[in-house]
């Protein structure tokens, strides 16, 4: 351990005396920082970008609809007293849709990227 530290030291005693720009590859201040987000995108991209479209939506209508069938349990058991029963299922559909919308304004913002 004394060693790396040792040759750690060295390394920082070394680099002391040499210009920022000569240290790692460092940029100067006229260099312009690459983006490595551009560039065209693969062959079936378009594809892939449609098939993720139409996921977004069969997903969103999913969760509507599993919001919607949970109402229905929790309306039909409110008679017997067991409404509350089904709140953890609802719990469990909120969180998917909030997974869902995590997702898609993931990929609405690589997207943005890219374009």
């Amino acid at each position: 351990m004394s060693e790396l530290l040792q040759n750690a030291a060295h390394l920082v005693q070394g680099t002391a005396h040499m210009p920022l720009s000569d240290i790692g590859g460092a940029l100067t201040p006229g260099q312009v920082v690459p983006t490595p987000g551009g560039g065209t995108p693969p062959p079936g991209f378009r594809k892939l970008e449609a098939m993720l479209s139409w996921m977004a939506w069969i997903v969103f209508g999913l969760c509507v609809a599993g919001v919607l069938i949970v109402a229905g349990r929790m309306a039909i058991k409110h008679q017997s007293g067991q409404g509350g029963a089904h709140a953890s299922s609802l719990v469990w559909v909120l969180t998917a849709c909030i997974l869902a919308a995590s997702a898609s304004l993931l990929v609405t913002g690589i997207l943005s990227v890219q374009e």
